[in-house]
């Protein structure tokens, strides 16, 4: 039953998880922060990356092939952005100071753990 409605979620969330990457507010990130940014540091591509994976995650459970995720998928849906990417944990505590990132980030990370809990009770149900 949990999973019908963690399935549900997913179809409402999967619209927005579509709307424009908020560029304008990454950029003025970088700007604010640009003395904890290193120069090798890709903070859209970083964020590129981790949104994609949860969004091509999503679309495997919409398609009823959530237990088909692959494990290096669900490696990194295991970890928080901070987590994979450690060098950006200045921010951690400072996203709500920009409220496109944030709400963009926040639905991400609700797609996330949905995704991991769907998974979960997936392999429980089969078992």
């Amino acid at each position: 039953m949990e999973n019908i409605v963690i399935y549900e979620r997913l179809k409402e969330i999967n619209e927005e998880l579509y709307d424009p990457f908020p560029y304008e507010e990454t950029k003025s990130i970088k700007k604010d922060f640009k003395e904890c940014l290193t120069s090798e540091a890709c903070f859209n591509a970083d964020l590129n990356t981790y949104m994609m994976n949860i969004v091509g995650s999503v679309n495997y459970v919409l398609r009823g092939k959530g237990t088909k995720i692959p494990e290096r998928q669900m490696n990194a849906l295991s970890l928080t952005f901070f987590e994979a990417f450690p060098q950006y944990s200045f921010l951690e505590n400072k996203m709500n100071q920009y409220p496109l990132f944030y709400r963009e980030y926040a639905r991400n990370e609700e797609a996330r753990i949905l995704i991991l809990r769907y998974v979960e009770n997936e392999g429980v149900l089969s078992q």
